[in-house]
């Protein structure tokens, strides 16, 4: 703190801030055109499979494919008509490519969500792999002189970048002692 008020440095590092938050703005926007446009092309395909299976349906009923009429005449010389529709032909594809249209647009929609998860798994992983500066067990290099470990913080005016016009802190100062356990909440 001490250091970036004392360089004047509060207008860069806001400055920095808001370039971050640019890019992971504009990330966020292409990651949900690319979500928004898979997850419409899912459902959507399920609504013109449908469609071509109806017009399937339709022209099969056209060409007398759906139905089987057998007619007989009995002893007295009455006209029975046995109808027999074959519904099976339009409605179990239809099931069928339902239930297999559904689970396909879920796994559409959860492919973002496995592509997040594999990048953050490879990130985790190249951290367990990474070689560390340091040796923790060496007793090798330069001792330090006796540090008293006190901190001291002064006239601090702080605001958030979203809420420039209401300062969090209105010169805060703060004295730690060594050993001393503090948290700041707010």
């Amino acid at each position: 703190i001490r250091t970036v008020a004392s360089f004047n440095a509060e207008i860069k590092f806001y400055s920095d801030y808001c370039t971050q938050m640019d890019e992971m703005l504009n990330a966020g926007k292409k990651r949900a055109l690319y979500g928004g446009s898979t997850s419409g092309l899912a459902f959507g395909t399920i609504f013109l499979i449908f469609g071509v299976q109806l017009y399937y349906g339709m022209w099969l009923a056209s060409v007398g494919a759906l139905f089987q009429f057998e007619l007989t005449v009995d002893a007295t010389g009455c006209i029975e008509t046995d109808v027999t529709v074959y519904m099976d032909k339009i409605m179990v594809p239809m099931m069928a490519m339902m239930m297999v249209m559904m689970q396909m647009s879920s796994m559409a929609m959860m492919a973002s969500d496995a592509g997040a998860a594999t990048e953050a798994a490879k990130e985790l992983l190249s951290r367990f792999d990474r070689v560390s500066r340091i040796d923790p067990t060496s007793e090798d290099g330069a001792r330090l002189p006796s540090v008293s470990g006190e901190i001291s913080v002064r006239s601090v005016v702080f605001s958030y970048p979203t809420a420039l016009d209401r300062p969090a802190c209105r010169g805060y100062s703060l004295e730690i002692a060594a050993g001393q356990v503090v948290a700041l909440c707010g």
